[in-house]
């Protein structure tokens, strides 16, 4: 650290620094990681003397989800890592380094958005793993914006909330089985539309009425959103200009674009001007889920 630090201050240095480092968690504890983890973030957030970092790691400790969008994962197709016995297979290499947004679509039978990195690094739960309280969104494009809402936007404004990107309004049965197993808080965060509803009764009927207080919809919380869907909370100006953020050339709204935008919003830390209007909704949003925070 002291090398790093030394290195990224010079008065010799002139534009960015960017430093590579492989491994650099090896033969750390979880809880050293974590703090190298937050050091690294420091580092990329000093706009005075700008620096990127690129890392190795097979360390869950030392993934941030929020920069998933921004991964990849590197691997040897010539190898088929499902066998047994893969020495000779070692010998040939076709080494791709693939987009997590990409790769994540390979996995038809994901649970949800990390399961794709968890397993890639099969990663399994500690006997002492604190489980958090959650609050499941209906999939990843709906916890970043409200992540990005309330880092970026408001500051960290509230600090209780735990998001969880589902895999779809009525696909998230097996986390909500895991919870309820656990004894664990949760809430499912759905759509105020025609999905969300019928989605939310679903759940309902599935689990019974023990969980009927977990499922909510926008509209329980702020009223005046109504039976929108997340990205229905902008206005129409405000999507646009997001789109275009994206990709300029654009004329209309474009979800793809729109929530591409908004990611690499949340990861590179840029503030979207948005109408005050639009700012209330969501702080009346998150103000609601974080005094349900468990």
């Amino acid at each position: 650290m002291f090398f790093i630090l030394f290195r990224k201050n010079r008065k010799t240095d002139l534009g960015e620094t960017l430093f590579l480092l492989d491994e650099p968690a090896s033969n750390l504890h979880s809880a050293a990681q974590k703090k190298l983890l937050e050091t690294f973030k420091k580092f990329v957030d000093d706009q005075k003397k700008p620096l990127k970092l690129l890392y190795t790691t097979h360390s869950h400790h030392m993934i941030n989800p929020q920069w998933l969008e921004g991964a990849y994962v590197v691997k040897n197709e010539a190898v088929n890592y499902s066998e047994k016995d893969i020495e000779d297979g070692s010998r040939t290499t076709d080494i791709k380094a693939i987009p997590y947004r990409s790769f994540v679509a390979q996995y038809p039978q994901q649970q949800d958005y990390y399961k794709p990195i968890l397993d890639t690094l099969d990663y399994q739960p500690g006997l002492l793993e604190k489980v958090p309280n959650i609050i499941i969104t209906e999939g990843k494009n709906d916890f970043y914006t409200l992540t990005y809402v309330n880092d970026v936007i408001l500051n960290h404004k509230y600090k209780k909330l735990n998001f969880m990107p589902g895999a779809g309004c009525s696909a998230n049965v097996t986390v909500i089985q895991l919870y309820v197993a656990w004894g664990k808080k949760f809430m499912i965060l759905l759509d105020g539309d025609k999905a969300g509803t019928k989605s939310k009764n679903e759940y309902i009927k599935l689990f019974g009425k023990g969980i009927e207080n977990n499922v909510k919809l926008y509209s329980d919380f702020v009223p005046e959103i109504g039976s929108v869907m997340m990205e229905d909370i902008f206005s129409q100006k405000e999507k646009l200009r997001i789109t275009q953020r994206f990709n300029p050339e654009s004329t209309i709204y474009n979800k793809s674009a729109f929530n591409t935008a908004i990611q690499e919003a949340l990861v590179n830390k840029e503030v979207i001007e948005l109408s005050e209007k639009t700012i209330a909704k969501f702080n009346s949003l998150l103000k609601g889920l974080n005094e349900f925070a468990f």
